[in-house]
């Protein structure tokens, strides 16, 4: 076998811990070695065989397995960065949430039972549709996901009559999966404000002059100018100059410390009272501010002991309660000669009951707020994972 490669990889619309579990599944197959997922940066570090695979095909394999839009990482481009969510999710919660309202208060409104039951038939349907269509898109990749659960809970409560329950079930789904949707926005952008940190362009020093560079075209031991008041877009060491830096939006030091030639500076780091040329000791991508961000992402990406087993009780969970309830309907109508409709309708209700939504999104949800906002007081965490 030819020495392991590793490719990373940008997938658009991976948005949340059960996403990952579509490409997971795209990756079983023979030549992958290993993989890393995260869906906070949208990206997938796939180590594989060569002599069996290239990043090409395993591009087009996770498409063609999950849907999503895939590509190399250096080859994406920032109108990719957009989270690929339902735009329609919030006007389909309030509307669905509104004739459920009105269908349920229509008893004290006057409004005739042929009509509220119309409205809550109404509400069930219009939040069912787009979780549907979801578990069938991602059948594919995960034919037992959370989303056929829930979506067979839907159908079978309409088909009871209980479309009060059904969509009352399906809009607290809905709104978890926004809330989730909305925690992962602001943990992407609070590392994009630390990024933000870190000017774009700086003076390269030229013999007797100097020139506008993109950061990241800095090469070690280039020498830069840093004036009063510019930040730090690298880590590298003074060469001319003294000043005093403010390091707490790296270090957490409140204090300003003094500066000499020969000190380390860091990036990200505020340089408040004199000029300084600093030679550059990192490229960009690997400065403090950058491997900062880095870390964050991979400990957020880090599962919890609890949240490994909520992935492997998630697996099982959801084909055991479809069995559970074709058995439920079955089994006492062909060995004990019950009615069938009855029992039939005693499975739905078993279905509706096994909703997992809650337990699913629970633990990724309460490690992800812990980390960021540890984070966004200056504590680095490596996650939520216990040895």
């Amino acid at each position: 076998m030819q020495e392991p490669q590793t490719t990373t990889l940008y997938i658009a619309g991976m948005d949340c811990a059960s996403e990952v579990q579509d490409v997971e599944n795209a990756l079983k197959y023979d030549g992958i070695l290993g993989h890393e997922i995260s869906y906070l940066t949208q990206k997938a570090v796939v180590t594989y065989d060569p002599a069996k695979l290239t990043p090409e095909t395993i591009v087009a394999r996770i498409e063609k397995q999950t849907g999503y839009k895939t590509k190399l990482f250096k080859e994406r481009a920032k109108k990719d960065e957009v989270k690929e969510g339902n735009k329609f999710a919030k006007p389909i919660l309030v509307s669905s949430a509104v004739l459920l309202a009105l269908g349920l208060a229509g008893p004290f409104l006057g409004i005739a039972e042929l009509i509220a039951a119309i409205l809550l038939g109404g509400s069930l349907v219009i939040v069912e549709l787009p979780i549907l269509a979801k578990a069938l898109k991602r059948f594919k990749s995960n034919p037992f996901n959370a989303d056929i659960l829930m979506a067979l809970a839907g159908i079978g409560s309409f088909l009871i009559g209980h479309y009060s329950e059904g969509a009352a079930v399906l809009l607290l789904y809905t709104l978890a999966e926004l809330l989730e949707d909305y925690t992962v926005d602001r943990v992407r952008q609070t590392t994009k404000r630390l990024a933000e940190l870190l000017p774009q362009r700086v003076l390269l020093k030229v013999g007797n002059t100097s020139k506008e560079v993109m950061v990241e075209d800095l090469k070690v031991s280039d020498v830069i100018l840093v004036k009063p008041g510019w930040r730090l877009p690298i880590d590298g060491v003074i060469v001319s100059g003294q000043s005093t830096l403010d390091q707490a939006s790296v270090t957490g030091e409140s204090v300003p410390v003094e500066k000499n030639v020969g000190d380390e500076v860091l990036s990200g780091t505020l340089n408040i009272d004199g000029s300084l040329e600093v030679k550059v000791t990192r490229p960009f991508y690997d400065s403090t501010t950058n491997r900062i961000i880095d870390l964050v992402m991979e400990a957020q990406g880090r599962k919890a002991n609890i949240e490994k087993f909520v992935d492997r009780f998630s697996r099982y969970y959801t084909p055991t309660m479809l069995v559970l309830t074709i058995l439920v309907a079955l089994i006492p109508p062909l060995l004990f000669n019950q009615p069938f409709s009855t029992w039939f309708y005693r499975s739905l209700v078993v279905l509706i009951i096994a909703c997992p939504s809650a337990f699913l999104i629970s633990t990724p949800i309460t490690v992800l707020v812990g980390l960021t906002a540890a984070m966004r007081s200056g504590i680095l965490i490596k996650g939520g994972y216990l040895p």
